[in-house]
């Protein structure tokens, strides 16, 4: 770092003494490859940490003082990095979260990026978008009530900026009004624009730069209601195929004619995508592990317990006939006892072995893809994603890109399905690790919300570990604290929250076991807990997926606490599937999650939403969620108590002249102040007009 700076300070010198020289003339600037980023520290100078796969290009922690610009700015200059992985340090101590920035020049200031000075125009804060046309150079047209900042219609030319890519700036905004007139005479809707980067893309917004990274559209990603089965235990449908042994209270009976059968069911629920458990052949080992699929032998075909590979492709071909993504399991850090051509295994693990990279990286990337381009799935989800942090490098990264560029090209081919390329990590941790082995190095775009899962059931129920502190009891307050976990993610991040997974344990059995409540379905506080939690699921921003059974509110009969495997007992939730023969509280308990879901798929602002709470006290909490593409904004209230209660809003916060509930109907006026009534155990989802 030194070297590099003293040769800095003797190119600075010799343009200083170019410009004494020739003071008069023009002087252009030479173009600069590489990351120039700006911080502003009003206490003092502070050091910068950068870091990329294999090189710190500011040296070792704490890195190395940035450079003074005056009024409180500071700048480091990093040549020939087309992007960067930063750490910011103030004067004062502390340190900014893991961040990152491509090639160009960037300012960050008070936790936020900006493509511009932000100081430079009255309001501190610019709008950059960057628009994609492949016939030639488009213009924008841009307004905000009477100002124009583009000029008049058809307003001014984009810059172009390589790759069909054109780009504008706007300083001094905060928020516009933007159409796009493309090349060829066409235009965009009227689309709007808050501070920030942005990118527009064949009628998606992105925030960050779409194309062999972050190329999963936030529209179909966040809109995800996935429904996830376990293959051995959910339908028999041909009883010439089944393990008939396995973990779990279940007949063992499952394949995927007994999915393909219930998929009409799936869909009558609100979903819109199926994950199933993993289904590839598997020889070797315990057959109770066998059954359970997560320990492979064969990648490329169909555990003939299952089913045969025609019968999984006459699955995905009918899930998607009814408009249904299909995602397949990827164990692509363990496999089975028997070698794999192409794979270099590593310590053993349960029943088979751990798998070395990036010795194993080409046969995974051909397996992620050969799927997607052979049998038109439409991603996958990632059995211990952390597996594949190796050596302080995110592999993830490379097979993503891969995943990606097959969706993308089936996408161009003009195929209607396996163009989505959606990766989902499970992480089973707290959210540094799912940031750090997830999320980091622009790796995965996707990984389950445990910690908010946690959250969730430690105020409607209990964690499975009942003697740990907090587990159960908790106040609603604890919900927000769960969604501020995200603030350490990447802004591209797409969270998953489940309420039950096929090894955590089943909510109906976590209301049992909870020391403060311990009763089951002959209470009819178990079904509106089981409701609570999936109003709060339903107004999530992002993906978010349905375990088979808790929409029928399932829990194994008789069970309260720890099994075979401990707290996480496989029994509670691997059990049979059932989707007919409902009892009456089975049915209304369904029928509520299916209108919840088919609520959220017609308001964006509750699956993409901008979140501000507005309430989280014992048992009252309360969101603001507004879509800044519609400005459609809806307030969702939970009451957590057991009681019914008034949750009071100010208008001033939210504005609107009433709240129209979105599922009864009822209307609240604006009388200064919102008074809100809300049933014990229920959540309410008010639409602001």
């Amino acid at each position: 770092m030194s070297e590099f700076k003293s040769k800095r300070v003797v190119l600075l010198a010799t343009l200083a003494l170019l410009m004494l020289v020739f003071g008069a003339l023009p002087i252009e600037a030479a173009d600069f490859n590489g990351v120039k980023v700006h911080y502003k520290d009003m206490n003092g100078t502070p050091n910068i940490y950068t870091w990329t796969d294999t090189a710190s290009p500011s040296g070792a922690w704490p890195g190395s003082a940035m450079e003074s610009e005056g009024d409180s700015w500071y700048v480091a200059s990093f040549e020939g990095y087309t992007s960067l992985n930063i750490i910011f340090l103030p004067s004062a101590g502390g340190q900014s979260a893991n961040l990152s920035r491509s090639q160009g020049e960037w300012w960050y200031k008070d936790g936020v990026w900006y493509a511009s000075d932000p100081e430079g125009s009255s309001t501190g804060e610019s709008i950059t978008v960057h628009y994609k046309d492949t016939n030639g150079a488009p213009n924008i047209y841009t307004w905000i009530d009477t100002v124009k900042p583009a000029g008049a219609w058809p307003g001014s030319a984009m810059a172009s900026e390589g790759d069909s890519w054109y780009v504008s700036s706007f300083d001094g905004y905060n928020s516009l009004n933007i159409i796009f007139i493309s090349s060829t005479g066409g235009q965009s809707a009227d689309l709007s624009r808050t501070a920030g980067e942005w990118w527009y893309k064949d009628g998606v917004w992105y925030d960050t730069k779409p194309g062999g990274s972050n190329n999963v559209a936030s529209a179909d990603v966040d809109n995800l209601r996935i429904y996830q089965v376990m293959v051995e235990s959910f339908q028999d449908g041909d009883s010439s195929r089944n393990y008939g042994a396995g973990y779990g209270p279940s007949f063992h009976n499952g394949d995927l004619k007994g999915i393909t059968n219930s998929l009409e069911y799936i869909k009558s629920l609100g979903a819109n995508a199926i994950w199933m458990t993993p289904l590839f052949n598997s020889v070797t080992g315990d057959v109770r592990g066998q059954a359970t699929g997560y320990f492979a032998d064969d990648y490329y075909n169909v555990d003939p317990n299952f089913g045969t590979n025609q019968d999984l492709r006459d699955l995905i071909n009918k899930a998607h006939s009814l408009g249904m993504y299909v995602f397949l399991d990827g164990v692509f850090g363990h496999h089975g006892a028997n070698p794999i051509s192409g794979v270099v295994d590593g310590a053993a693990q349960w029943y088979g072995s751990e798998i070395v990279y990036p010795s194993s990286l080409e046969y995974f990337k051909n397996v992620a893809t050969y799927w997607i381009e052979e049998y038109g799935i439409d991603g996958w989800r990632l059995d211990q994603a952390y597996q594949l942090y190796q050596n302080g490098h995110n592999y993830w990264h490379e097979i993503k890109a891969v995943v990606e560029s097959a969706a993308q090209a089936r996408k161009d081919r003009g195929e209607e399905w396996g163009t989505l390329g959606y990766m989902v990590g499970e992480i089973w941790k707290g959210q540094n690790e799912i940031n750090q082995e997830g999320y980091s190095q622009d790796g995965l775009e996707s990984c389950f919300d445990f910690p908010m899962r946690y959250s969730l059931v430690q105020v409607l129920a209990t964690q499975e570990h009942t003697d740990q502190s907090g587990a159960y009891g908790q106040p609603a307050s604890v919900l927000n604290q769960g969604l501020a976990s995200h603030d350490i993610y990447p802004s591209y991040a797409h969270p998953n929250l489940m309420l039950t997974n096929h090894d955590l344990v089943r909510f109906g059995d976590l209301i049992q076991r909870a020391p403060n409540l311990g009763y089951g379905k002959e209470n009819s506080d178990y079904w509106k807990r089981y409701k609570a939690a999936y109003s709060f699921m339903a107004a999530y921003t992002g993906p978010i997926t349905i375990y088979y059974g808790d929409e029928i509110g399932r829990e194994v009969e008789g069970f309260i606490y720890e099994g075979d495997l401990g707290y996480y007992d496989d029994h509670v939730s691997r059990d049979n599937g059932k989707i007919s023969g409902l009892t009456t509280e089975e049915n209304d308990l369904k029928d509520y999650i299916a209108q919840l879901m088919n609520m959220r798929a017609e308001h964006p602002a509750l699956w993409n939403g901008d979140r501000t709470n507005l309430i989280a006290n014992q048992t009252q909490y309360a969101d603001l969620k507004i879509d800044l593409e519609t400005g459609e904004k809806i307030v969702y209230v939970l009451n957590t108590g057991t009681q019914s209660t008034t949750i009071s809003i100010s208008s001033s916060q939210i504005g609107g002249n009433k709240l129209v509930d979105l599922l009864s109907g009822d209307q609240i006026n604006n009388s200064g102040t919102y008074y809100i009534n809300v049933d014990g155990l229920s959540g309410r989802f008010l639409l602001i007009q």
